[in-house]
């Protein structure tokens, strides 16, 4: 897919829809048109957000979340406006967003269409000064491996899957119409357009210690991940010694081969992974962003 071209009051009311239920992550349905090899975003309505009582039935509120969604794309289909679903949309925060339930969405969308996308929107990180909004898709051999719901080190390794071969990047292209492009002309001629002096923000602490306790608790899950696995590896090799001594003292006629022990899925561990590697990249980028305004003041400073 070449990009995704996202018109600018669809992000205005995912971050509108973010913004009125923070901090409870909210979820919505995209509507557009799906071009040759673009895709374009061209409405949207956020989806249910029922919190599930004690014994509350999940697949009755799903089921409601499903019809809801159905009735919604009628209205909108009955009065003449874009009802064609092309993905869904999410908010997240600090950057953890990729985990099993998002895949599996991600997965019966992009196996329902195709061409289907996730916009994820992190109202922490636009705080910052720059809209973090991105689009993700999973990648095909990722879609193929997670059919056949074996994630064992051997299909990992026969696929070819890491950490960096769950999703892509889709490019975003915002999309005006003539009209607002006009009214945002005449303000910045005008002179009356608030100036957003985010970022030029020095207090650096509070984000990049939340990212990093973020990271340490990623990195810690991972930890537990591979104890689970190196688990099962010692548990293998002694079921293989007990399994050689029985064959040797066995009686003739007696069957005593104990049933193997099933391998962990390794799926939590290429998730956490991922994870890290984004916290990393995070890291990176507003530490480099940060070290530049730090070196532009202390130069102003100076003169």
């Amino acid at each position: 897919m070449a990009g995704v071209t996202v018109e600018g009051l669809v992000i205005i009311k995912i971050i509108k829809h973010c913004r009125e239920n923070r901090p409870q992550l909210v979820f919505g349905e995209l509507l557009g048109l799906d071009f040759e090899d673009s895709l374009e975003v061209t409405n949207c309505f956020p989806h249910l957000s029922k919190i599930e009582e004690e014994g509350e039935d999940q697949e009755k509120a799903t089921n409601e979340a499903a019809e809801y969604a159905h009735k919604m794309m009628r209205c909108l289909q009955e009065v003449n406006v874009d009802h064609n679903a092309v993905g869904w949309y999410s908010s997240n925060y600090m950057g953890k967003f990729f985990n099993e339930n998002t895949i599996e969405t991600q997965f019966n969308y992009q196996k329902r269409l195709p061409s289907s996308v996730v916009l994820v929107y992190d109202p922490v990180k636009t705080s910052q000064g720059s809209l973090a909004l991105k689009a993700y898709r999973l990648t095909d051999r990722f879609m193929d491996l997670y059919k056949t719901q074996q994630f064992s080190k051997e299909s990992l390794s026969k696929s070819g899957i890491s950490f960096d071969a769950i999703y892509n990047e889709v490019p975003i292209k915002i999309h005006n119409s003539l009209l607002v492009n006009a009214f945002l002309s005449e303000l910045e001629q005008s002179g009356t357009n608030e100036c957003d002096l985010e970022r030029f923000d020095l207090q650096t602490n509070p984000y990049l210690e939340k990212t990093l306790e973020c990271l340490i608790d990623t990195l810690d899950e991972l930890n537990a991940e591979q104890a689970k696995f190196q688990f099962w590896q010692k548990s293998v090799q002694r079921q293989a010694l007990q399994q050689t001594k029985w064959q040797q003292n066995r009686k003739e006629g007696e069957d005593n081969t104990p049933k193997a022990i099933p391998e962990p899925s390794r799926l939590d561990s290429l998730v956490y992974t991922n994870q890290v590697d984004s916290y990393c990249q995070q890291i990176k980028q507003f530490s480099g962003n940060n070290f530049a305004k730090l070196w532009l003041v202390s130069g102003v400073s100076e003169n």
